[in-house]
């Protein structure tokens, strides 16, 4: 699978101020205008002084199928005037790379913050994190933008701060597969070799949901439900131990043969359930 289908995609990108002025003439295709009609909105709403980036044209617009949320734009969003995995940045460039490596096509996805404006230094050299007043009025849009997504079918909070509007969401549209994720910055992804692999695992979770079957789909959304929510320190082997259940418990449940619904679901799941299975030995936890 191919992650892009437009010539040059990479990390970056939009550093390049060519790149970056093709793109804004993009801002009105007709599967991202009233994403920026949005935007524009928002910084009406905001008042002068108030930098908040437009959603990318080369993502998925108002047919994204899934919604990957993050805490906030930094400076380098505010200088492409994108929030994008082509902004110059390294955490940009995380997103880039790890929904390629687990083939989340750009076209089934859209970025967005829990607080859609810049919250750094007025100087745009240093952002810093959100407070709980930033994320109170920060999320207070989102509703309207989910309302503007009639294919969204997953959303990913990504990092302890996006995660808040985890209970917003899921009492908002309870139909929705709901993932948590550490953040993609590279104080979390390079901090330690194994960090990386903990966003991956998420990430794969999210692209079967995308790539499954109705009835498979349904028993992913439930199990990620109960998963508990990832901190973007390392997990305790407890929540590790509760995540890796919940999955067991849905793939256990897939494994059984379909009855009288006329639909064909993936095989056995024999190899992942035994691998799971021994995971949770390791973890000192006898499987259910």
């Amino acid at each position: 699978m191919n992650y892009s289908d437009y010539e040059g995609d990479r990390p970056k990108l939009l550093g390049d101020p060519a790149a970056k002025a093709v793109r804004i003439t993009l801002l009105r295709e007709p599967h991202i205008a009233p994403l920026t009609d949005f935007v524009e909105e928002l910084r009406h709403e905001a008042g002068p002084g108030a930098a908040i980036p437009d959603f990318d044209p080369w993502d998925a617009g108002v047919t994204a199928e899934v919604l990957f949320l993050l805490e906030a734009p930094g400076a380098k969003a505010v200088a492409s005037s994108f929030i994008s995995r082509n902004n110059p940045d390294e955490t940009a460039k995380n997103m880039f790379e790890l929904n390629r490596d687990v083939g989340i096509a750009r076209k089934r996805s859209l970025l967005w913050n829990a607080v859609p404006w810049y919250i750094g230094e007025e100087d745009r050299t240093r952002i810093r994190a959100a407070t709980a007043k930033d994320l109170e009025s920060g999320l207070k849009p989102l509703p309207r933008l989910i309302e503007m997504l009639p294919n969204l079918r997953a959303v990913v909070f990504m990092g302890e701060k996006a995660q808040k509007a985890r209970p917003q969401v899921e009492q908002l549209r309870p139909d929705l597969a709901l993932f948590s994720s550490p953040h993609p910055s590279p104080l979390f992804v390079n901090n330690h070799p194994g960090n990386r692999d903990i966003i991956l695992g998420v990430l794969r979770e999210v692209a079967k949901h995308l790539d499954g079957s109705p009835k498979a789909a349904a028993m992913l959304t439930a199990s990620a439900k109960t998963c508990p929510a990832v901190s973007d320190k390392l997990p305790q082997p407890q929540t590790v131990a509760g995540c890796v259940s919940a999955v067991l418990k849905s793939l256990s449940a897939l494994a059984q043969p379909s009855q009288g619904e006329g639909e064909t679901l993936s095989p056995c799941f024999a190899q992942e359930i035994a691998a799971l299975r021994k995971a949770l030995e390791l973890l000192g936890v006898a499987p259910e």
